[in-house]
């Protein structure tokens, strides 16, 4: 971000998925208001989405659609849409799966890693986690490696904690990568 006087500052689009994506996981890991995890997740998701296009997605695009149905697509676009606006549906109520986030939030990561070609200390941090918690939705060696590496440090997806103890300190959270990396 530049800033242009003490309270107006420029920020780009990547900046604004960036700062989401980094408060999201600190919520996350702080386990805060799902709901506003929710809102931020899918504001820098959208974000990204529209920036990089569908076929970078691993969640809305056409191979998720066969793969998972339409409805399951809708459900998505219901819950971004629902906690957005109330014009047409004020009264209603919304059956909120809080899980769904961590989804959305990975594919946000790897969108931002597509668009910018970095991968923030959070952002490894929120991926090892999701890695740990869901080794079959990556690829196989990532997900044998990096739960090697977890294994060897004592880390579990069980343990948000750790991982909120990992992400406020960078220095731990390389050192420890880099050891149990070692054979």
């Amino acid at each position: 971000m530049v800033t242009e006087s003490a309270s107006i500052v420029s920020v780009t689009k990547l900046d604004a998925a960036q700062a989401q994506l980094r408060e999201a996981i600190v919520m996350f890991f702080e386990e805060r208001s799902a709901i506003a995890i929710h809102t931020l997740v899918l504001a820098s998701h959208q974000i990204l989405h529209d920036y990089m296009g569908r076929t970078t997605s691993m969640i809305k695009n056409e191979r998720v659609v066969r793969e998972y149905g339409k409805e399951r697509i809708e459900r998505f676009n219901k819950e971004f849409n629902f906690f957005k606006h109330a014009k047409n549906d004020a009264k209603q109520s919304l059956r909120f799966d809080p899980e769904l986030h961590t989804f959305f939030l990975a594919d946000a990561l790897h969108l931002y890693a597509a668009a910018t070609g970095k991968w923030p200390h959070e952002h490894q941090v929120f991926n090892l986690w999701f890695i740990l918690k869901r080794p079959h939705m990556v690829e196989a060696e990532v997900a044998k490696s990096a739960i090697a590496a977890a294994r060897k440090a004592g880390w579990s997806h069980e343990g948000k904690r750790v991982f909120l103890e990992l992400l406020r300190n960078p220095s731990q959270f390389s050192a420890q990568v880099a050891s149990a990396s070692d054979p």
